[in-house]
């Protein structure tokens, strides 16, 4: 597939994904619903900038689980992608530097999504205005945050392109879930079916 002619609409959504949790999946299908997009590239980081991976990653894992994952979303199957960009590179996942490649090889039209607690650091991200001017942000409400504060300092100081999101908020996290299955608990209703059954036969984060 080439979009180097028509310059379509593209939504990009990166984290660590380990693993993809029904809180991730809440937040793609709102973003999907929501944004008029011709290509969605979920993009798992090789090394994430702001968090310190804490148990033994293997990215190769975290990729096919996410591949797993997003084959319940048939109705998107020919505009949604699972990217490798960033687990490809060495180094930080920077954002700006994701962005700026998918500028110029693929549009000019980015949709970048993030969750509300990315949302509120996103100014402290390293080249935070290219960050924004390469492309939309497209965020979810945190309880307890003042997010719409955010968004007006964002707006203010660098001009910034904002699509806020109506998502169900699923107040799960990664860590939590790589606890849980280490203490043997389970974790059915916190994950996609494939992403349980992938962790189960593969005996992840039992080190945990």
């Amino acid at each position: 597939m080439s979009f180097l002619w028509d310059r379509p609409k593209v939504g990009i959504y990166g984290g660590t994904f380990a693993p993809f949790h029904n809180g991730h999946m809440a937040l793609l299908k709102a973003f999907l619903c929501r944004c008029p997009l011709d290509a969605v590239y979920v993009m798992p980081a090789r090394i994430p900038p702001h968090k310190q991976i804490d148990f033994a990653d293997e990215p190769n894992q975290r990729l096919t689980m996410l591949k797993l994952t997003l084959k319940v979303l048939p109705e998107w199957e020919e505009r949604l992608f699972v990217s490798t960009y960033e687990l490809n590179h060495s180094g930080p996942s920077y954002t700006y530097l994701t962005l700026e490649y998918f500028h110029e090889v693929m549009s000019s039209d980015i949709t970048f999504l993030c969750g509300g607690d990315m949302f509120l650091t996103l100014h402290e991200w390293r080249r935070a205005d290219e960050v924004f001017r390469l492309a939309k942000i497209a965020y979810a409400g945190r309880p307890g945050s003042d997010i719409q504060g955010c968004a007006d300092r964002y707006k203010a100081e660098f001009g910034a392109r904002l699509i806020r999101l109506s998502a169900p908020l699923v107040d799960i996290s990664s860590t939590e879930i790589r606890r849980i299955v280490g203490g043997g608990g389970d974790i059915s209703e916190l994950v996609p079916a494939e992403t349980a059954l992938y962790i189960k036969e593969n005996g992840l984060y039992k080190n945990v």
